[in-house]
Order: C-alpha cells, then structure tokens, then sequence
C-alpha cells in the first residue's frame, strides 16, 4: 500500500511523496509534456489570404491529447513550435488560436471552417479561448526541406472543459502564404500539466 507523507514548510506549504515521487510545492503543475498534431492540407497550393484557416480536408479541428491527467485539469503552455514542410518563408505568418473545448456546452459551438477559408470571431468564442499564440516561419539556411517557429518565454494557464483532458487549436494565416501541395503543418506544444 502507498503511503502518503506530507511534511510541512514553514507552516505555508507542504512536499507530497508518493511512492518515491516528489512534487515542487512552489509549483503546482510539476509534470512536463509535449503534446502535437500534424495538419495534411488538401491537394492544392492555392495561396492563403490573411486570416484564411489552414486545416485538413475534413475540416478537423486540431486536438492536443491528453494535455492534463485529470478531466477539468489545468496546466501552462510555455513554449510552441509550428513547422511547414516547405522551406517558402514568403509571408509566412500564423496564428495558433487555442481553445479549451470547441462544443456548444458553454455558448456557441466553435464553428469548423474549411481550408483556405476566412476565419470568424464569434463573440461566445471568449468563454472557451485559452490564448493565441503567433508564429512567423523561418529555415535554417540553403538545403533546408522545411520551415519553423519555435517561441519559448511565454506562459499560458489553462483549464480543460470539465469532462475532457483536451486542449483544441485553430490554424490561420496572418499573411498571403503560398502553401506546398497537400503540405502538412506539425504543431507542438511544451506544457506542465497538473
């Protein structure tokens, strides 16, 4: 059987150990992740104006899972990384808009948009969004194959919908991005989760 001590410090905080497992007590969410989602894009290359959403043919809204080990959990966002697999940098400019829960369970439904169409802001979207996260693509030199942003620095708290352990996203183009042919976009998130 566990067993569960509990050592009081300074009479203002406390370290659980179970099993050998010790959590920070100046840190509540002390267990790491990443979590990731690929978008595939359709078969075309036709150029996303500002504000168009980059998503798959089936308009799949992008699911992290699990971000948190209990359902309603929470947790940070503290770093992102989004990667093209082309190496074009021209306008290459996104907006990661990450949302808690995407049903009709509080307010209106997030609504799934299809590829290269423009995304729009309703005003319930406010109840279920956890933050934007903006990224601008860059390559590593001549020889690349692909492009990326990787934005660390930052802290973003979240709480998943009470019944999930999910966290959803929103691709979109902040400029006029030329996109490969059925290109695929990798998105990852660094995150301590509870």
């Amino acid at each position: 059987m566990k067993q569960l001590l509990f050592s009081f410090i300074l009479g203002l905080s406390f370290v659980a150990i179970v099993s050998g497992q010790t959590r920070n007590p100046t840190n509540y969410w002390a267990y790491t992740d990443t979590v990731s989602f690929t978008i595939t894009r359709p078969s075309n290359a036709t150029t996303y104006a500002a504000n168009d959403v980059v998503t798959t043919t089936d308009t799949t809204f992008v699911k992290f899972t699990p971000v948190n080990r209990n359902l309603g959990g929470g947790g940070l966002i503290f770093a992102a990384l989004l990667e093209a697999d082309t190496a074009n940098v021209a306008n290459a400019t996104f907006r990661l808009y990450v949302f808690r829960d995407t049903s009709s369970s509080q307010g209106a439904a997030i609504s799934r948009i299809g590829d290269n169409a423009a995304f729009t802001w309703l005003t319930d979207y406010r109840y279920k969004l956890v933050g934007t996260i903006d990224f601008s693509l860059s390559t590593a030199g001549t020889g690349s194959t692909s492009a990326y942003s990787y934005i660390s620095g930052f802290t973003n708290p979240f709480i998943t919908n009470i019944n999930s352990r999910y966290l959803y996203g929103q691709l979109v183009a902040t400029g006029a991005y030329q996109p490969k042919n059925g290109g695929k976009f990798y998105i990852k998130l660094w995150i301590l989760k509870d």
